[in-house]
């Protein structure tokens, strides 16, 4: 009896995609993401913006004027992704061993695909690992920029709600509770 491989094309399931991502040391969790496990994606990019800007009047007054320009930002992307492989393996490697990859195959709808897709054009991605019972969401979706660094209020908010957020074990399992 000759046994079969699977291919990767058999793992995508119907409906979806498998797509390919560049990911560097830090955008790809130091080598820790392993198949079956589950990310977010960030991007970090230029997006637009208006800045205010003075230009001399034709009667050589000031004038404020209100011009396009680009900032820096970082958001989330996708949320709660499934990663069918790393570099060229897509059976779950070893527990807790770091791997070496540049890629990371992910499965997403064609629609997600398409944004994937430009987003790789547009900034660098980054992904971060979830735990694998974690299936919430942001509702919310946050722009972080230079202005969100040097926030005070914003930065210390961050970390409020960051105490408030306690872990309970029961029955051997991790529940995050709201204080």
């Amino acid at each position: 009896a000759q046994r079969r491989e699977t291919t990767l094309s058999q793992v995508v399931k119907l409906d979806e995609r498998a797509i390919t991502i560049s990911v560097d040391k830090t955008g790809g969790v130091d080598g820790y993401i392993q198949p079956n496990d589950r990310v977010d994606i960030y991007i970090m990019t230029q997006v637009p913006t208006k800045k205010k800007q003075e230009v001399i009047g034709k009667d050589g007054n000031l004038m404020p004027l209100e011009v396009e320009d680009k900032k820096d930002a970082a958001f989330l992307l996708l949320q709660n992704v499934l990663v069918l492989a790393t570099g060229d393996s897509f059976s779950r490697g070893t527990m807790g061993t770091q791997q070496n990859y540049s890629t990371v195959t992910l499965a997403v709808t064609p629609k997600e695909a398409g944004l994937l897709k430009f987003a790789t054009e547009a900034g660098q991605l980054s992904l971060t690992l979830r735990n694998p019972q974690d299936f919430g969401e942001a509702s919310e979706i946050e722009i972080f920029d230079m202005d969100s660094i040097l926030d005070i209020a914003k930065r210390r908010q961050l970390q409020d709600d960051r105490k408030k957020r306690i872990e309970v074990y029961r029955q051997g399992k991790t529940e995050i509770l709201e204080r």
